[in-house]
């Protein structure tokens, strides 16, 4: 290619390159979710902002094109031998023309990117609005009143570190974050109690079968505080209020029209419970990767069983570290509870009553048991398999949960349980009994022979249940957990069958002997 060529065809590759790197990239570098270097650069209300990624601001901001640059090194179109000799003279005019229509084009190439990136800026800003300032003000302002039972606390346990507390929370969050968009529980399940796990499973279970992603990326955290400080039984309790923002990509394989996309600011609170004894020993187990009894090498996967291959212990007792047993959304957190209305007036007498025969009850731990066999027999509705349910339902439940599973498919297109709180607790002959409710959002979706689904619901709809749980009163403290698929009794793997003898020690899987059973499930 001749020189004067090549010169007149830079403007346009120069104009295609600021195309590409000024548009076309920004959406790359959002999907890649990169942070960290400073040249990286982070969507801010659909402009973008030239900095670290990791540093969460969200300011708008622009980027260099370089044209200072180009214009220096070809500024000065003829040169002084042009004005000596005649005919280079000519040339020399001819050269200042064809500069100035390089010029030109380069204008023209640069026109068309910065438009471009101006259009799709407002389309970005379209898709993500941000946040208005009354939001901002929520969002990041932490809670006005001080944590309640601190001085208690504190007291109680003078090695508490808020500040590495604090950390482990905002790490916790991240990696469920990750672990949520890679639907895999693998590398947060030693510090997620069974019933959060089940719920996470539950869900992931019916975005498989319905062929969903749910990728959350640009995430920010404005704030995570604790708001109170409470004992449960054998438990220490602490709620953290958590502000945060994220972009929300939501994607249907089978039905694209369900596709969706936000970047909306949210507030959540999260329960951490450990057991009262316990001390802070520098274990972290958020991102430990060794047992925190043996020091042996945890499994890469331990699924619904959060036990070490080598001493046996359970890593997600409590015993060790805080364990996240709760989220709560903070429209059902305190007053905004639908439940909390319908909590007997007794229930604490009533508690601390069945606390002085059973040192082992707690209320956390209820109503883990509760959410997790709750989401188990959701699970059973959605796959049509009752067995799923036999070893922790007692025989007259089983019967009438069998009887209402549909003979068709209905998979949860959206299953989230919103609440799970003990109403009441008491004691009936030979057991103690819990009735714990639940409020759950669903929308039920069928799969079509030929491909596709079918809603079922208009939308996510609001329902309400109550579950009942019965132990005897002299009960043995379990060694194992048949929410687990274990057998209370012996500690014996269980599989999903409709026999409820263990195969390991002879008992029945399904008795209050040994571990809280459901006797009751109903719609309110």
């Amino acid at each position: 290619m001749k020189p004067r060529s090549a010169l007149l065809c830079l403007p346009a590759f120069l104009g295609l390159l600021l195309w590409l790197g000024l548009g076309i990239s920004e959406d790359a570098a959002a999907r890649a979710g990169g942070a960290g270097g400073g040249s990286t650069s982070s969507k801010s209300s659909g402009s973008k902002s030239s900095g670290s990624r990791s540093s969460g601001s969200r300011s708008s901001g622009s980027k260099s094109s370089g044209r200072s640059s180009y214009r220096s090194n070809y500024s000065g179109g003829s040169s002084s031998r042009g004005s000596s000799y005649g005919s280079s003279g000519s040339r020399g005019t001819s050269g200042s023309g064809s500069l100035k229509f390089t010029f030109v084009l380069l204008t023209i190439g640069v026109g068309v990117a910065v438009a471009a990136v101006i259009l799709h800026r407002r389309s970005m800003a379209a898709r993500f609005p941000p946040p208005t300032e009354r939001e901002r003000s929520r969002i990041r302002t932490a809670p006005i009143n001080g944590p309640r039972g601190l001085d208690e606390f504190l007291h109680a346990h003078p090695d508490f570190d808020p500040g590495a507390f604090a950390a482990k929370v905002r790490s916790a969050f991240m990696k469920i974050q990750r672990a949520w968009t890679e639907q895999d529980l693998s590398s947060v399940r030693p510090f997620l109690s069974d019933g959060m796990y089940q719920r996470f499973a539950t869900q992931f279970r019916m975005m498989e079968l319905l062929k969903q992603r749910n990728v959350l990326d640009e995430i920010q955290v404005f704030g995570a505080h604790p708001i109170d400080y409470r004992i449960d039984g054998a438990f220490d309790v602490i709620d953290v209020w958590i502000s945060a923002a994220m972009s929300d990509s939501f994607t249907c394989e089978l039905d694209p029209s369900m596709n969706s996309e936000s970047h909306d600011p949210f507030i959540e609170h999260w329960s951490f419970i450990r057991k009262r004894g316990a001390a802070d020993s520098g274990f972290d187990i958020v991102s430990d990767k060794n047992c925190p009894s043996c020091a042996a090498e945890l499994p890469a996967d331990m699924g619904e069983l959060c036990r070490c291959t080598h001493c046996q212990v359970l890593v997600n007792s409590g015993d060790f570290d805080w364990v996240l047993a709760e989220i709560t959304q903070e429209a059902d957190y305190d007053i905004g509870s639908r439940m909390t209305p319908l909590v007997s007036p007794e229930l604490e007498e009533a508690m601390a009553a069945v606390a002085g025969k059973c040192p082992d009850f707690s209320r956390q731990v209820v109503e883990d048991k509760a959410s997790n066999a709750f989401m188990q027999i959701m699970t059973a509705y959605a796959t049509r398999n009752p067995a799923s349910v036999r070893r922790f339902v007692t025989d007259e439940l089983f019967a009438g949960l069998s009887a209402k599973i549909p003979d068709h498919g209905s998979i949860f297109h959206r299953i989230y349980l919103n609440e799970c709180v003990l109403l009441n607790v008491g004691q009936q002959g030979a057991v103690h009994r819990c009735d714990v409710g639940l409020s759950a959002s669903m929308q039920r979706a069928g799969l079509l022979p030929a491909g596709g689904l079918a809603l079922l619901d208009a939308g996510p709809r609001r329902r309400d249940f109550t579950l009942t749980l019965e132990r005897d009163i002299d009960a043995v403290p379990e060694k194992g957990s048949l929410y687990q698929h274990q057998c209370s009794a012996c500690g014996g793997r269980v599989g999903d069958t409709l026999d409820v003898t263990c195969q390991y020690c002879g008992t029945a899987l399904n008795s209050t002997r040994h571990e809280w059973i459901v006797s009751g499930f109903e719609e309110n």
